[in-house]
């Protein structure tokens, strides 16, 4: 999908995105409707490789599209910021961690978050079991997958590694702790995870 038309698709969206204001705010969350908007309009996808269906923008691009629908709803933005920025990231993963998500859910949104020392990783037969428990993830009662991050040993003992995990929102426990004076609709739990197992390929280091 090009850039123009997802831009062309937002506009259209931005009176619904207003209307569901109060909504979103009753909810704490993004409407069902609303990630369905988001998924169908290209919105968090500009980023992302052209050879999943993406627009693959420049990365200014993003203030295009977060100002006017923060304007219209501030929740939906932030969480489309999520969105954004996570796929941005999963655009520079090894392509066989973007097949495993984009070939089957190309809209897949991703939520996340990077605090390294709050997640504990031990490397197993085929990948790594991870256990954690992290703050602020803005968007995770939308998203169909999540990017968490831990410290990971090896399977020797030897030092631990800072890596980043692709794990499937399913498998993730949101706790109900996000309630904020502003941005009430974003949905901005903690989460936790414990002993689940992530494949090899959905791991990086750094």
């Amino acid at each position: 999908m090009s850039y123009p038309e997802v831009l062309a698709r937002m506009r259209v969206l931005l009176p619904t995105f207003r209307s569901r204001v109060l909504e979103t705010t009753k909810l704490r969350r993004l409407p069902e409707a609303t990630c369905e908007d988001i998924r169908k309009s290209g919105l968090a996808r500009i980023f992302q490789p052209a050879r999943y269906g993406g627009s693959e923008a420049a990365l200014e691009s993003m203030i295009d599209v977060l100002i006017p629908v923060g304007a219209a709803c501030s929740a939906t933005a932030w969480c489309l910021a999520q969105y954004l920025i996570h796929n941005y990231m999963i655009a520079r993963w090894p392509k066989a961690a973007q097949d495993a998500i984009w070939i089957t859910q190309p809209d897949a949104l991703v939520s996340g978050i990077l605090i390294p020392l709050l997640g504990k990783a031990k490397r197993v037969q085929g990948g790594a079991m991870l256990s954690g428990r992290w703050p602020f993830v803005s968007g995770i009662s939308g998203a169909d997958w999540c990017v968490l991050s831990g410290m990971m040993q090896d399977s020797a003992g030897g030092a631990a590694i800072e890596s980043y995990f692709l794990v499937p929102a399913q498998q993730v426990s949101i706790l109900d702790t996000w309630y904020g004076i502003g941005l009430k609709g974003s949905s901005s739990h903690d989460v936790k995870v414990n002993d689940v197992f992530v494949p090899e390929t959905m791991i990086i280091t750094v």
